[in-house]
């Protein structure tokens, strides 16, 4: 069980390398590529949540209902604070004002240690899935994957922006997703100890999910003014939905 968490959450940091395109390229993805990746991580979150995550608590004997609703409310808020606290936010070059030399240090700091704390919960919620279920477990990778996508082409897109060689920011990008591998091992192993910390890091993973969809993915979407876009828009998250109830039917088979 140890090394399918370990090579889940090495999965998950390997697509820190999907900015290579844009090294590559030289150019960033245009609004409506992008907008596809961030539908389809819509989708797949929140169908995670309220096909998997939810009906898992519910049938946990650890946490009562009102507990894991308290937890998944906390989250939520938390997610909210954390966010404010690290001025964390994911702006595109022609949005950003020109950084000063000071300014430009300090959007790469808190780019790199946001997405290292993020990471480090991305490998805890991770180790908790596959302590529940290994289905759940592939499905919830599944998920953060395709979420991380338009996050890393972002990331690197900032990096860039503020001043980083090419090679530092896909370097240092990497090693700020390789944290989610120590997440995903601390919490393996305190979850083995602690028999309620799994339940609550599902709790929290709900919270997680819920929140980026509704606070940061959506809004997104809300961007968009043409119709076409709007519906392609609609079109792919539905598609997120139906790939992780599928994704759950081939698991289940034996």
């Amino acid at each position: 069980m140890l090394f399918s968490i370990i090579i889940a959450s090495l999965a998950v940091s390997l697509v820190s390398f999907v900015g290579l395109t844009l090294l590559i390229k030289k150019k960033t993805l245009k609004d409506h590529q992008l907008n596809w990746f961030i539908s389809l991580a819509i989708g797949t979150m929140l169908a995670t949540v309220f096909i998997h995550l939810l009906p898992e608590l519910a049938g946990q004997n650890l946490l009562s209902f009102e507990t894991a609703s308290l937890i998944i409310l906390a989250s939520i808020l938390g997610f909210f604070i954390f966010e404010i606290i690290l001025q964390w936010h994911h702006c595109r070059e022609d949005e950003c004002s020109k950084p000063d030399k000071r300014s430009k240090s300090q959007l790469i700091y808190m780019t790199l240690v946001g997405d290292s704390i993020h990471n480090f919960v991305d490998g805890a919620l991770i180790a908790s899935s596959f302590l529940v279920d290994f289905r759940l477990g592939i499905i919830v990778t599944f998920t953060i994957i395709v979420h991380e996508i338009p996050q890393e082409f972002s990331d690197i897109g900032i990096l860039l922006f503020a001043g980083m060689s090419k090679f530092n920011a896909l370097f240092w990008n990497f090693i700020s997703a390789l944290v989610a591998i120590v997440g995903a091992i601390l919490a393996y192993y305190f979850s083995q100890s602690v028999s309620y910390l799994t339940p609550v890091l599902l709790a929290i993973a709900a919270g997680n999910f819920i929140y980026l969809a509704a606070a940061d993915l959506i809004p997104e979407i809300h961007h968009q003014r043409e119709r076409k876009r709007l519906v392609q828009s609609a079109t792919i998250i539905l598609v997120g939905i139906i790939i992780v109830a599928v994704l759950n039917t081939f698991l289940s088979v034996e």
